[in-house]
C-alpha cells in the first residue's frame, strides 16, 4: 500500500509512542469505503524534520482516489480517461506533528453532493500507546469531475455518491479573519510547472501547489528580511495550522505562474497569508489560499510575534521600494 503522511501544527517534544493499530472495521456498508493504514516515507519529511504539510494533502487525494478506483472509475485517473477531477474548494486543519515510522489511518465520507461537486469530509489519526487513535489532521474539500478536453464541470454519475460512508467525523473549525488594513506590502514568487509536478492529466497535482504555496510564503519573509535564521535567533518559530483554499482554473504543465502574497491578519498567536495564484503573462486568477500559522518559541510553547518582524512584513515600514529584493524565480 502507499505511504502517506501529515504535516505539524505542534512540535512533536514529548509526543506519546505509536503502537500498533487494533484491527481496521469498514465504517460503511460498501466495498470502496474502508479506513486506509498508511506509513510515512522518508521522502515525505522535510529540511525542519517532519512531515510536510502539503503531504496530508496528496493523502486526501489518494484516499479519494482509492475509493473511486475500489467503485470502478479507474478511468477517471489514466491518461485515456475522458475525465478527470479537479479540487475546488478546500480547508485543512493540521492538528499534531507525525514523523517517519509513524502509523496512520485515513477516513474519508460524503458531507454532501450537488449536480456537479462532492463535498467531502476527511481526517488523518494516528494511534498513541496511552490515548488511542488522535486526529492530527482534518478538511472539509469540494471535487469536480470535469471533462478532460474541455475542463468543463460534468454531471456526477448516480452510481458515484453511493461508493462513499455516510459516517461522518468531525470539520475544521471555520477561518476568522479581521479585516485587512490599507497599504499591505506584497511579495513575488514565480515558477513554471513542471513535468513531475503534473498527473497523467497535464494538470499540476494539488500537493504540487501546496509545495509551491508554502516556498511562496518562505520567500516572502527572506524579502521582508526575516530569514529562517533571524527568525530562530529572535526565538520565533512557525508551525501551518490551516489552509483555505478555492480553485478558479487549474495550472497545467508549462504554465508560467506568479505568486502574490501578503500578510493579511496578525493575531496574539497567529498569522494569516493571502495567496493569489495567476497565470502569466495574461495574469488569469487560477486560485487564492489563506495560509494560517501559529506562533512558538523554540521551546515549542505558544509566543507572540515579534512586534518589529510583524510590522516590517505586513507593511516595509524599514525599507524603501527602492530596495526591495526582485523577485525569486525557479526557472
Amino acid at each position: 500500500m502507499r505511504s502517506a503522511a501529515v504535516s505539524p501544527c505542534l512540535p512533536t517534544a514529548g509526543r506519546p509512542a505509536i503502537a500498533a493499530w487494533p484491527e481496521l472495521h469498514a465504517i460503511a456498508k460498501n466495498v470502496a469505503m474502508f479506513p486506509l493504514e498508511l506509513s510515512i516515507r522518508p521522502s515525505d519529511c522535510d529540511t525542519f524534520g517532519h512531515v510536510n504539510n502539503a503531504v496530508y494533502i496528496d493523502l486526501l487525494h489518494h484516499c479519494f482516489a482509492q475509493t473511486l478506483l475500489a467503485g470502478g472509475f479507474a478511468a477517471d485517473w489514466q491518461r485515456e480517461g475522458e475525465h478527470s477531477w479537479c479540487l475546488h474548494r478546500l480547508s485543512a486543519e493540521y492538528r499534531q506533528a507525525t514523523l517517519v515510522g509513524d502509523r496512520l489511518r485515513g477516513l474519508l465520507w460524503l458531507e454532501g453532493s450537488r449536480e456537479t461537486e462532492l463535498i467531502l469530509g476527511f481526517e488523518v489519526q494516528a494511534n498513541r500507546q496511552d490515548a488511542g487513535p488522535v486526529s492530527v489532521f482534518r478538511s472539509r474539500s469540494e471535487w469536480q469531475r470535469v471533462h478532460r478536453l474541455s475542463r468543463e464541470a460534468t454531471t456526477l454519475p448516480e452510481e458515484l455518491v453511493p461508493l462513499f460512508s455516510r459516517e461522518a467525523g468531525a470539520q475544521p473549525k471555520p477561518l476568522r479573519l479581521s479585516p485587512t488594513p490599507e497599504g499591505l506590502r506584497s511579495y513575488t514568487w514565480i515558477h513554471q510547472v513542471t513535468r513531475t509536478e503534473c498527473g497523467p492529466d497535464g494538470f499540476a497535482h494539488p500537493k504540487a501547489i501546496y509545495h509551491w504555496l508554502e516556498e511562496a510564503l518562505f520567500d516572502a519573509s527572506d524579502q521582508g528580511g526575516w530569514p529562517h535564521e533571524r527568525r530562530v535567533a529572535a526565538n520565533f518559530l512557525t508551525f501551518q495550522a490551516r489552509h483555505d483554499s478555492e480553485f478558479r482554473h487549474w495550472p497545467a504543465l508549462g504554465d508560467r505562474i506568479e505568486i502574490t502574497s501578503r500578510l493579511v491578519d496578525v493575531r496574539r498567536f497567529r498569522g494569516t497569508w493571502l495567496h493569489q495564484v495567476h497565470r502569466l503573462p495574461e495574469r488569469t486568477l487560477l486560485l487564492q489560499d489563506y495560509s494560517t500559522g501559529i506562533f512558538l518559541d523554540l521551546e515549542g510553547k505558544l509566543a507572540s510575534g515579534p512586534a518589529e518582524m510583524m510590522q516590517e512584513l505586513q507593511f516595509g515600514v524599514s525599507a524603501s521600494s527602492e530596495g526591495l529584493p526582485p523577485p525569486r524565480r525557479t526557472s
